[in-house]
Order: C-alpha cells, then structure tokens, then sequence
C-alpha cells in the first residue's frame, strides 16, 4: 500500500534505497508507486527516474521505462554525473522498444512522456525537456505531442523563432491540435505581429465540438492542454481565450471581429453574462446605445442568484451601470439616473468608469 505521509521524512537517497529494495525483492509495483513519491517531491532526481524506468522494465512496460531513462540520462548529464549505470538500461529498453510488434508507443506511453516533461517545465528544466523530448523523437514517430513540449520548452527559454518551427511541425502531424494552435499565437504575440496571432486562433473557431465518449486522438489532444493548464504562465482556459482574443481585437481597432469573436463564445453559451456584458461593453464603445441596452437586458435575465453570491462585485451593479451609460448614450437622462440609482442601492458608492458621465447623470 501506497502511504506518502510515511515517507515525508525521508530524503531523496533514503527514499532511492528503499525503492531499490524493493526492486531487488520482487516489488516491482511497490517500488514504481515509491518511485512516483519521490518523483513527486525531487522532480530532477535522476536516480528517480533510473529506479522507476527499471521497475517499468519488470513490469513489461519498455515505452514508459523510455521515457523514464531518457529523463535520467538528460538530468544526470546536467548534473555532471556518471552515466555509465544508465547505459545499459537504456540500451535494454531501446532494444525491447524497437521488438514491438505495433512499433509505436502505446497512449498510455505518450501521457506519460508529456507528464514528464510537464512536470520539469514547471521546476524550470527547460532545456533538459528540449533534450529529452528530442531524443524520443525517433522512436515516437508520429509524435505531436513531443513537438509541442518542445516548443513550450523553447519559448521558456526565449528561443522565439526555434519554438515557432517546432510548434509548426506539431502541426503539421495535427493540425486541430488545440494547444499548438493556441502556443503559435502566443508566440507571434512575442513577435509582435498581433494580426498573425489573431488569425492564427481564429482557427480554434473552425474545430469540431468536444464530443463524448472522446476518441483516441481527443485524448491526445487534451493531454496537450492539461499540460497548460499545470503552467501558471498559460493556465489555459478555452473561455479566457474568447476574452484575450476580443481585447486585442478591440485594441486594434476591430470592433466587429471583436464581437464576433464573444458571438462564438454565447453561441457555445448563450446565457454566459460575463460575455454578455463584455458585448454590451463592446457597444458601447462603438456609441451603439440601444443595442447595448438589449444586450444588458439579456444579461439581466440569464442572471442567475449563485452568480450574484459568487462574483465580486455583484454582476448586476455591471448591468445596472451599463444600463445608465447606455440610457444617457440616447438622451434618456431620467432612465440614466434610475438604473445608477439602482447600482447604487446594490453597492452604495458604486460609481460609472467615465467619471464625466457620472458626473452628468449626477446633475
């Protein structure tokens, strides 16, 4: 049985001896299960990965045992170690790699090489997951995955040009890879070139919908974003990008492809009122009072009591306010003061963004 708690006290090399009892006892599982504790709180543990990619080989799972050793390899030459105990193990599992009737690696196989990677971007090894997504290149094959960890670990280390050809060869062997679609135009934000990003994830809009059960390639897919979401830099969230991609439209002057852009999103929710208020916002904007208003109105009704006790401040203060600055747009001066009033008796003190409005209505 697995008991992380039991372990906390022990340090890297006590918790490498205890794995590799076990290993010798016949413990293969165990000793995995060890293998993972440890991983778990000293990622670039070479020896970590060395153990476990043995106990992957007494388990007949030469893919992961792979990856594993890879791992070790790249972390032991970074820490100057010695690496003539790995070579064999290594050249076992190549062995055994290249014996596979399927000649591929198994699903299974592959989230474990992205969870590997994952977590070694985290702790800041770019450049040792560059080496080691490199070196299982080869006998991945058809590996988008791995090309897009590349990337990720490229644009770390703020190789722009060199991630951008990596992601583009991800790609090239998926072109519906979400993540990598998303990863191009973060990098051609780097660049500064904003029309390229936009146009670039605009293609998110031309994928199919999730569907349910997911096949086999929806699972590779999602591994690519789960790898973002485990970022801090990228937390990636589908939603968000809707919002990110329609500031920069707006930004640059594109109100129309801005709010096209928030019409995918209500078209996948149309009761979603954060994006019914940015719309409404949106209108404003362009001076287009009446038709902010409906949109307000829109967001008012799909409202539900939950939103208002979980969001801060309270989503209808936002639509009341909008309702003022909508009502004064048109003239409406009376309707103007009414809705700021109601805003007010919500959250007193809640005032307009455009102070002179507030100003006026306040006359």
């Amino acid at each position: 049985m697995h008991e992380p708690d039991a372990t906390q006290a022990l340090s890297e090399s006590e918790l490498l001896l205890h794995a590799e009892s076990l290993l010798r006892s016949g413990e293969a599982v165990a000793a995995l299960r060890l293998c993972d504790t440890l991983l778990g709180r000293f990622v670039e543990s070479p020896g970590g990965y060395f153990v476990r990619a043995q106990a992957q080989r007494a388990l007949e799972r030469p893919w992961h045992g792979l990856c594993d050793v890879r791992a070790a390899l790249a972390l032991a030459r970074r820490r100057g170690q010695d690496l003539h105990s790995l070579l064999p193990l290594a050249d076992a599992l190549e062995a055994l790699v290249a014996a596979d009737p399927l000649g591929r690696p198994r699903l299974g196989a592959r989230h474990h090489a992205l969870e590997i990677l994952g977590s070694l971007l985290i702790a800041g090894h770019g450049a040792a997951v560059e080496e080691i997504a490199e070196s299982l290149l080869p006998r991945f094959g058809d590996a988008p995955l791995l090309w897009f960890a590349i990337g990720l670990a490229r644009r770390t280390r703020g190789r722009i040009d060199r991630a951008l050809s990596a992601i583009e060869q991800a790609l090239i062997e998926r072109p519906t890879l979400p993540a990598a679609i998303y990863l191009r135009g973060r990098c051609l934000l780097d660049r500064g070139d904003v029309e390229s990003a936009l146009a670039t994830w605009a293609r998110l809009d031309e994928l199919p919908a999730p569907v349910w059960p997911p096949p086999e390639s929806t699972w590779l897919e999602d591994g690519a974003i789960h790898l973002l979401q485990r970022l801090p830099e990228y937390a990636w969230d589908e939603r968000e990008l809707y919002f990110q991609r329609a500031r920069l439209y707006a930004d640059a002057g594109l109100a129309g492809a801005a709010a096209a852009t928030l019409d995918h999103l209500l078209a996948r929710e149309p009761s979603a009122v954060d994006a019914l208020l940015a719309k409404a916002r949106l209108l404003l904007r362009q001076h287009r009072g009446v038709e902010a208003l409906a949109v307000f109105e829109s967001a008012a009704q799909s409202l539900q009591p939950l939103d208002r006790l979980l969001e801060d401040p309270d989503p209808l203060v936002s639509i009341e306010l909008g309702r003022a600055r909508a009502h004064a747009l048109f003239g409406d001066e009376a309707a103007a003061r009414a809705a700021l009033a109601r805003a007010r008796d919500i959250q007193p003190g809640a005032a307009l963004e455009d102070a002179a409005l507030d100003a006026q209505l306040r006359a």
